[in-house]
């Protein structure tokens, strides 16, 4: 008997009905594996591990990667500024930059008129590595949209990115 005949039986032991009409919140056992918020975190831990393994060679995280695909290596971004465009909280992006600098990927400037301010600059070596990184993330996106199409494909990034404002 499958997973799913499990969750069934349990239904109907427990008197429930959850059938496909009713919100996930209307039913009285929440059925995991259609539930987006697992779908998203299953997704989340799929895509962070072919990123992973993509990114090893280079002694990159996804979340480096995130931060180095909004750099350019003539123009400096603001540690605040990484930190809305990539929706990575402002403590955190401070840890990410410093991995990134010590890495030799990217330089700190502090600015004459505020020396609270950071910007962020991709160093020539960065610059290299994000080309390769780029290459090495069409391999994941097409691993990960190899059963969908490109309508599909469209959809799901139009439905993620409503999701995610």
């Amino acid at each position: 008997m499958g997973r799913g005949n499990c969750m069934n039986d349990e239904r109907r032991s427990l008197g429930t009905s959850c059938d496909s009409t009713d919100l996930p919140h209307n039913c009285a056992i929440l059925d995991i594996q259609e539930d987006i918020c697992f779908l998203l975190a299953g997704a989340y831990r799929y895509v962070t591990r072919l990123c992973g393994e993509e990114f090893a060679t280079y002694g990159i995280t996804p979340v480096q990667f995130i931060v180095l695909m909004h750099l350019e290596a003539d123009k400096s971004d603001s540690q605040r500024c990484l930190s809305r465009i990539t929706r990575i909280d402002r403590t955190t992006i401070v840890g990410v930059v410093d991995r990134l600098e010590q890495k030799g990927l990217v330089l700190r400037n502090t600015v004459a008129e505020d020396r609270r301010v950071h910007r962020v600059v991709l160093t020539e070596y960065g610059q290299e590595i994000k080309n390769h990184l780029a290459i090495a993330a069409k391999r994941v996106r097409s691993k990960l949209t190899n059963k969908i199409s490109s309508k599909e494909y469209k959809e799901l990034s139009r439905l993620l990115e409503m999701v995610c404002q």
